[in-house]
């Protein structure tokens, strides 16, 4: 094997882990729009929501394409210089909305740092009755759980700006906080260090409509 070869092997090793988790953010991007748009009747395909929600699901294909990129360019030797390709994404046939009554009126606070993907999982769970505030770093989580405003449940990235998921978990109990159902998620594909911290549960990214459902409702129960 060349020094070539061999430098190449290795820069795709380190890169490997990295794309792993941009592509696992890139498709939970798009599965909980595209399962936002799904439950909707025709009648409801109109709007800001609706608009919002597909140019986020060109967003995660997009991500998905650079990743792709990236290492196909790492893995041949080559600069990563022009932008990928893709297609756009159709909206998908309706389906009957299905309502989880466990969800309806609860608040819950949605913590990731990704926009598109905060957003999407806010609609999924606001089409569903739920009163959903969002947050994008684990310091603003904690300021918002510290707060007045009491929350059902909470649905909580690992990785997060100014504190991960687990820090700010950590930090709530070493305050006293009044612990509510919480529900960890990762691109990583490991919830240990949630579930250590006091996640009640935990799901990695990406997750379908129907895994993010069951387990708010679960934890719900509690």
């Amino acid at each position: 094997m060349s020094i070539d070869e061999s430098q190449t092997l290795a820069s795709l090793g380190r890169l490997t882990p990295e794309a792993m988790h941009d592509v696992n953010n890139a498709l939970a991007i798009i599965a909980t729009s595209a399962g936002y748009l799904t439950r909707l009747e025709h009648a409801q395909r109109d709007g800001a929501a609706y608009d919002e929600a597909l140019i986020d699901i060109l967003d995660g294909v997009h991500r998905a394409a650079e990743v792709c990129h990236r290492l196909l360019s790492v893995a041949r030797g080559t600069e990563a210089h022009d932008e990928p390709t893709y297609g756009s994404v159709p909206p998908p046939s309706p389906r009957p909305a299905s309502r989880h009554p466990r969800l309806a009126l609860r608040r819950v606070l949605v913590v990731d740092d990704e926009p598109s993907f905060r957003r999407g999982v806010a609609r999924l769970l606001r089409h569903e009755g739920a009163h959903v505030e969002m947050a994008e770093s684990g310091r603003e989580a904690v300021d918002l759980l510290s707060g007045p405003h009491a929350f059902d449940l909470v649905v909580l990235d690992s990785d997060l700006p100014e504190g991960d998921g687990p820090s700010a978990l950590r930090r709530l109990h070493q305050s006293g906080w009044r612990s509510v159902p919480v529900l960890g998620m990762s691109g990583h594909k490991n919830g240990e260090a949630l579930l250590e911290a006091g996640a009640g549960t935990f799901l990695a990214k990406p997750f379908t409509r129907e895994a993010l459902l069951r387990a708010c409702t679960s934890l719900l129960r509690t």
